[in-house]
């Protein structure tokens, strides 16, 4: 009798330190989550909604850069023109200066039509560019 109440003593140690590894396994899972969480940015990690007009214009910039010939493109802070078509469409409408290697200046107002596909708002393979065109 006495033998066995010591057998069952040492299991009862032995699961109860199994059980206390697998609590301090959570933990360090939850608080490694935790802090990933909180070095991304938190909620925007969670709450992608459609992307704000001034995220759209930002992309409208990368795609007219990416097609345009010239070497430097910049684009003045008089604004820019916002509107959403659809679900997920949206137009921008913004001037950009141009300017040639003889160092010729150029203005030109454009329009881009972009589909936003869900994602990352900042991640160019997430939109795709319907339309480009010199207004």
């Amino acid at each position: 009798m006495e033998h066995d109440y010591l057998q069952s003593k040492k299991f009862k140690k032995k699961t109860a330190k199994n059980g206390v590894w697998f609590i301090l396994v959570l933990a360090a899972l939850f608080l490694f989550t935790l802090f990933k969480f909180a070095s991304s940015g938190g909620i925007g990690m969670l709450a992608m909604g459609p992307p704000s007009s001034g995220e759209v214009y930002d992309m409208a910039k990368q795609f007219v850069k990416a097609t345009t010939r010239s070497e430097r493109v910049d684009f003045p802070e008089s604004g820019f023109q916002f509107a959403q078509k659809t679900d997920s469409i949206y137009v921008v409408r913004s001037v950009m200066e141009t300017t040639s290697p003889s160092g010729e200046k150029r203005t030109l107002n454009f329009k881009a039509i972009m589909q936003f596909k869900g994602g990352r708002h900042d991640n160019m393979s997430n939109w795709s560019l319907l339309n480009i065109s010199e207004d």
